[in-house]
C-alpha cells in the first residue's frame, strides 16, 4: 500500500538542541483502480518541500520585506501553514515606539512575501485573529494583493483581492476565488495597526485551483465535550474567543464529527467535494480517520490523518484527484486521542476561465481559422 507521509521535524540536527515542531502524516486509503492515491496535500509555494518547519525567523527561499524601521516578529509563520491561536503567536509588525501601549492605532504598514519561483493562484484563504491586546479591542484592517516582483512590484497600482479586520476584536476567515487562475511570485499585506501599535496576522493559504466553498454545511459531535463543534464551519467568529473550535481533552471513548451537506432549501443533498482544508489548533494534536458516506449509506475510509504538536497547529489543505459525490463527511477520532480543531472548509472545484488577453488570442485564432476555411 502506497502512502503519502510528511514528517515535519524542525530539528534533528546533531548536537543542536532545538525543539521539534511536530509531525504531520496523511495515509491515503482512497485509491483508484490502479491503487494510486486519490488524495494529496496541496503544494505550498512558500514551502515547496512541505516541511511545515519554519515558524520563527527562517524561511528558506522566501524573501520577506516590511515597512522600513518597523519592528518584526515571526513573519514566516504567515506562510508556513502553521497556525497559532493568539496574536502573539502570529506574524507581527509594529510601529516605531509601540510597546504594548495605547495611542499607536491606525498607522499604515505592509509586509511582502516573495517565493523562489512563480506560482499559480485560483483561491486565497486568510485567517486573522485580532484579540485587542493592550488598550482593549480596536480595528486592525488588512488588504491582500497578488503581484510579481516582491517589495519592488508596483503595489500602488495593484488592487487587493481580499480584506478584513474592520471590526473590533475581529476574528475570522476569508475566502477569495479568483475570476481566473493567475501566475505570481509575491503577495503583499497592507494593514493598519490596532490601538497598541501592532499589526498581527495568522495565516495566508494560496491554492492553485479555483475553489468554491460549500457554505450550507452542518456539523454535529457525538459527545457533549465537543458542543462548540458547530463553530467549525461558520467562518465568522467575532463572538467566539477561540475562533470557532472543537476540542476534547478527555476523549476516553473516542468521538465522531459528522459534516452534512444541504442544498439551498435545507435538504440533505450530495455535493461534489474536490478539496478539504483543515485548520488545527495548538496545544493538542488531532488524530482522525476521514470517511465519507456512499450511496448505500456505508462509511468508506478516505485517509488516516495525524496532526500532532504541542505548541502550534497545522493548516492542512487536501486535494481530491477525483470528485467525491457524497452528502456526509465524517471525522472518526479514536479513543484516547485528544484533539483541537479550529475550522474545516469543504470546496468544489470551478472550471478555469481564461484571462481577457488569452480570450482575445483565442478569439483571433478562431477568426483566422474560419477565414482559412472560407477560402
Amino acid at each position: 500500500m502506497s502512502r503519502v507521509k510528511l514528517f515535519a521535524l524542525a530539528a534533528l540536527l546533531a548536537c543542536i538542541s532545538v525543539p521539534a515542531y511536530g509531525v504531520l502524516t496523511v495515509d491515503v486509503l482512497w485509491k483508484d483502480a490502479n491503487s494510486k492515491d486519490l488524495i494529496r496535500i496541496y503544494s505550498n509555494p512558500f514551502d515547496p518541500d512541505l516541511t511545515y518547519s519554519y515558524t520563527g525567523t527562517q524561511a528558506p527561499g522566501v524573501t520577506i520585506a516590511s515597512t522600513p524601521d518597523w519592528g518584526t516578529s515571526q513573519l514566516p509563520r504567515i506562510v508556513s501553514w502553521r497556525t497559532h491561536q493568539s496574536s502573539t503567536g502570529s506574524g507581527r509588525i509594529r510601529a516605531p515606539g509601540a510597546n504594548a501601549t495605547t495611542g499607536f492605532g491606525g498607522q499604515a504598514g505592509w509586509i511582502t512575501f516573495q517565493a523562489a519561483t512563480d506560482f499559480q493562484v485560483g483561491t486565497v484563504i486568510t485567517f486573522l485573529r485580532n484579540s485587542g491586546n493592550t488598550g482593549g479591542p480596536s480595528p486592525m484592517p488588512y488588504w491582500l494583493s497578488l503581484g510579481t516582483g516582491g517589495k519592488d512590484a508596483d503595489w500602488a497600482n495593484i488592487d487587493s483581492v481580499i480584506s478584513g479586520g474592520f471590526g473590533n476584536d475581529e476574528t475570522r476567515f476569508q475566502v477569495y476565488t479568483a475570476p481566473s487562475v493567475g501566475t505570481y511570485d509575491s503577495f503583499r499585506l497592507d494593514g493598519q495597526t490596532r490601538i497598541d501599535g501592532y499589526f498581527d496576522f495568522n495565516d495566508v493559504v494560496l491554492l492553485p485551483d479555483r475553489l468554491e466553498r460549500l457554505s450550507n454545511v452542518t456539523v454535529t459531535a457525538r459527545i457533549s465535550s465537543s458542543s462548540t463543534a458547530a463553530y467549525l464551519v461558520d467562518m465568522n467568529h467575532d463572538a467566539h474567543a477561540n475562533a470557532g473550535w472543537a476540542s476534547a481533552s478527555n476523549n476516553e471513548n473516542g468521538d465522531t464529527l459528522t459534516f452534512t451537506f444541504k442544498n439551498d432549501e435545507g435538504i440533505v443533498t450530495a455535493q461534489g467535494i474536490d478539496a478539504i482544508v483543515f485548520f488545527g489548533l495548538e496545544n493538542l494534536g488531532t488524530v482522525f480517520t476521514l470517511q465519507y458516506k456512499d450511496a448505500k449509506g456505508d462509511l468508506i475510509d478516505l485517509a488516516d490523518v495525524t496532526m500532532r504538536d504541542s505548541s502550534m497547529g497545522y493548516v492542512l489543505p487536501l486535494e481530491f484527484l477525483q470528485t467525491l459525490e457524497t452528502d456526509t463527511i465524517v471525522m472518526e477520532l479514536p479513543a484516547g486521542a485528544r484533539y483541537n480543531l479550529r475550522q474545516v472548509m469543504f470546496f468544489t472545484k470551478l472550471p478555469d476561465v481564461p484571462e481577457p488577453a488569452t480570450m482575445s488570442l483565442l478569439a483571433l485564432g478562431g477568426l483566422a481559422l474560419l477565414r482559412r476555411r472560407a477560402r
